[in-house]
């Protein structure tokens, strides 16, 4: 859009008297009169080569970090299967009780008898 473009908005908007000479109402510009205004036709070009080449750039990058993500997780499985076996934590990742004492007893010594 040009200056004049919006100038001559501005003007088309404060030339309306259809409610008073001070008010300000905005229309849009009647379409113009065929063979008054000189028609602009635009072309565009893209160059896809330079787009393609940085998708192409992007989709390694992910690659690569799917890689290092993927050796990464693994590394915490094994970590996780050796806790396991070692019977720090369960199935689900949650501590195990320990088994210095029998399941019965809590850790804060034996049940105290109650009085009859």
């Amino acid at each position: 859009m040009r200056a004049d473009d919006v100038l001559d908005q501005i003007d088309h908007a404060l030339g309306g008297y259809s409610l008073s000479p001070d008010a300000m109402r905005w229309s849009p510009e009647p379409p113009p009169v065929p063979g008054t205004r000189l028609e602009r036709t635009v072309v565009v070009t893209i160059d896809t080569t330079a787009i393609t080449e940085q998708f192409e750039q992007l989709r390694r990058n992910l690659q690569a970090f799917g890689e290092a993500a993927q050796a990464r997780f693994e590394e915490i499985g094994r970590a996780f299967e050796a806790m396991k076996q070692a019977g720090v934590c369960d199935d689900h990742g949650r501590r195990l009780p320990p088994r210095d004492r029998p399941a019965w007893q809590s850790r804060y010594g034996p049940a105290h008898q109650r009085r009859r």
